[in-house]
């Protein structure tokens, strides 16, 4: 439990540490790992500082390791390890008070690990957050990840203070980086948008050459219409498919010839029959697979006996 986690500022000795800003209590790293991290970490509070109205506020940054924490009330979250980290270095951030809260917001940074959650996060005031963009975070932790997956945790700490030394050292980013920053976020987006644009194409492309295929397959020769007529007869079909109106027939005929609208049957090859204007109208907006007989599914392009694949 995070309640639990001790505080160096209160037991460096659970810590394993004489020193507030590393806490080791699993005994993740040996004696002389946890001395040069806290060096490096000594360096940056002696020599950096956050300005805000004229006044030099003190920089404090405080690296804690555990070899596990409690994931049981995250279990119905995705990404529950991430959240889990995230909650758990937050804790610790305000729990111990680390950095200086001012207008210009905190100066504070806890870099919290779980071994084998193996998931971490970096929590930082708002009073840092000029230099220490989410940005340049994202590159730190991507700079360790080759580290942490050889199980090098004490070279994997080391870069992240050597990290965040270099870029207080060097300030806020400029105007090259910030645009980089924006481009790699613009990307992703980009090609979701270029994917998303190419598929919504293909599928109206498709809808409509389907249609094309409806109207053109369709339109029947002689010798197509009179084998059609023979299936007709067999199916022995009176009411339009689509608006179940009755079919009408001429004087004298024994099929039926004209639909409920009173224009010309519209027959398929596969000798389904339909209202004309039901089938008009469903080719210009219907639902389904055009190239098909909405009745038997056969391709409206295929004769008698055949089957679309």
């Amino acid at each position: 439990e995070k309640e639990n986690y001790p505080n160096p500022e209160i037991n460096s000795f659970a810590c394993r540490t004489s020193s507030s800003r590393l806490c080791d209590p699993d005994g993740i790293l040996i004696d002389i790992e946890r001395r040069k991290i806290i060096e490096k970490i000594n360096w940056i509070e002696e020599k950096y500082n956050v300005n805000c109205d004229g006044k030099a506020n003190p920089i404090q940054l405080t690296v804690a390791i555990a070899n596990k924490i409690n994931l049981n009330p995250y279990k119905h979250m995705n990404d529950s390890e991430e959240k889990a980290v995230k909650d758990f270095s937050v804790y610790l951030h305000n729990k111990w008070g680390v950095g200086v809260d001012t207008k210009c917001g905190g100066t504070g940074m806890v870099f919290f690990i779980s071994i084998l959650d193996k998931a971490l996060y970096f929590s930082r005031g708002d009073g840092l957050a000029d230099v220490l963009t989410d940005k340049r975070i994202d590159r730190l932790i991507e700079s360790i990840t080759s580290h942490l997956k050889q199980q090098y945790y004490s070279s994997a700490l080391q870069d992240i203070v050597d990290g965040v030394s270099q870029y207080l050292e060097g300030g806020p980013p400029n105007k090259e980086e910030l645009w980089m920053d924006r481009l790699e976020t613009l990307i992703p987006i980009s090609i979701m948008v270029l994917v998303f644009g190419v598929a919504i194409f293909k599928g109206i492309r498709d809808e409509r050459e389907a249609r094309s295929y409806a109207t053109v397959q369709t339109q029947l020769s002689q010798l197509d219409r009179d084998r059609a007529l023979v299936l007709q007869g067999q199916y022995q079909c009176s009411t339009c498919p689509i608006c179940l109106e009755p079919f009408k027939k001429e004087e004298g005929e024994t099929l039926f010839t004209h639909g409920s609208d009173g224009l010309p049957l519209k027959l398929l090859r596969c000798g389904h029959a339909f209202d004309e204007t039901c089938w008009s109208e469903w080719v210009t907006n219907g639902s389904g697979n055009l190239r098909r007989c909405p009745i038997c599914q056969q391709d409206v392009g295929a004769g008698g006996n055949e089957t679309a694949p």
